[in-house]
């Protein structure tokens, strides 16, 4: 499992590549990209969420909840690990967004605050 996990980084670097250009590009106020990756709560919880996904479609128990769950404590962006979620995802003011587990979000779109 450990090794099928390693497998697909480079596909989940890939999609967090389009995270990040699709919230630098997306919001006037982002400076940079490395300012999107550090400050913005939507990438980081892209970024755990991306993680937690894979684990979760790995069949491992409990560690992609708790992935997620400390995601939403600590953005108050709410994700299920089993969302589908397309390259180019950008949360913008994210607090009280949440995607349920059957969700399936498609490529480059953008949420903001209060979402469900």
């Amino acid at each position: 499992m450990a090794r099928r996990f390693i497998g697909r980084l480079p596909e989940v670097k890939r999609l967090l590549d389009l995270d990040v250009s699709a919230a630098w590009e997306g919001d006037p106020a982002a400076r940079s990209p490395d300012e999107a990756i550090f400050c913005y709560p939507g990438i980081e919880a892209m970024t755990l969420h991306r993680l937690a996904h894979e684990l979760y479609d790995l069949g491992v128990p409990l560690i992609p909840r708790m992935i997620t769950e400390h995601a939403h404590s600590i953005t108050g962006i709410d994700i299920h690990p089993g969302a589908t979620i397309g390259p180019g995802m950008m949360i913008d003011h994210g607090t009280g967004v949440v995607i349920g587990e059957a969700s399936i979000i498609g490529r480059n779109v953008r949420i903001y605050q209060g979402v469900t």
